[in-house]
């Protein structure tokens, strides 16, 4: 009897080591994310308070273990109220890197919390098509030179194996530019893992 009693106890931990593993080894296999996977993305911006300043950023990344890094390019329409009243149009062009750390993620990683920042340059535009009265003038020369750091925050939430939506917030900080110092926008995009 105490034999029986053994041999079911063991045969039960053989089931539920097995059936644990077996768990275990298809849920590491449906993680999203994986230390050196690539992935490209685009992300539509908007400017904070006036949401109808847009801006595209696309991106090339590469997922570390708990963290990911991207190379981006990004352009952005822009409009400042001139001392006279007309808002003049400003466009930004610049490129950048950001270091994202993963600050939550389900066990799975198919939603995720990132963030980091990183550091941008680039060029304004002021009045590029030439739009202000004749009888305003700003001062300020067709285009300066920007740079600065971009603090950040992104959730991730993956709806297919490759393909996921990103949302976050934006808090660039141009050192150089005369019109705008911090420049908080949201984002909204795709992430495709490569």
């Amino acid at each position: 009897m105490i034999g029986n009693i053994h041999s079911r106890a063991l045969f039960l931990i053989v089931v539920l080591t097995s059936v644990l593993l077996l768990a275990t080894a298809s849920s590491a296999a449906a993680q999203r994310t994986m230390k050196g996977q690539h992935a490209v993305g685009a992300e539509v911006s908007a400017d904070v308070p006036n949401l109808g300043d847009l801006g595209l950023c696309l991106n090339y990344s590469q997922y570390l273990l708990n963290s990911y890094w991207q190379v981006y390019a990004s352009a952005g329409d822009n409009h400042i109220q001139t001392d006279r009243g007309p808002l003049m149009e400003y466009v930004d062009c610049f490129i950048g890197g950001d270091f994202m750390y993963r600050l939550i993620a389900t066990r799975s990683r198919s939603v995720s919390l990132y963030a980091g920042g990183g550091a941008f340059i680039g060029y304004e535009f002021y009045d590029p098509r030439k739009d202000l009265p004749a009888n305003i003038n700003t001062n300020l020369p067709t285009g300066s030179f920007l740079y600065g750091i971009s603090p950040r925050i992104e959730a991730e939430f993956f709806f297919t194996r490759r393909l996921a939506l990103i949302l976050g917030g934006c808090f660039p900080v141009s050192f150089s530019s005369p019109l705008v110092k911090l420049r908080p926008n949201l984002r909204m995009g795709v992430r495709v893992d490569i």
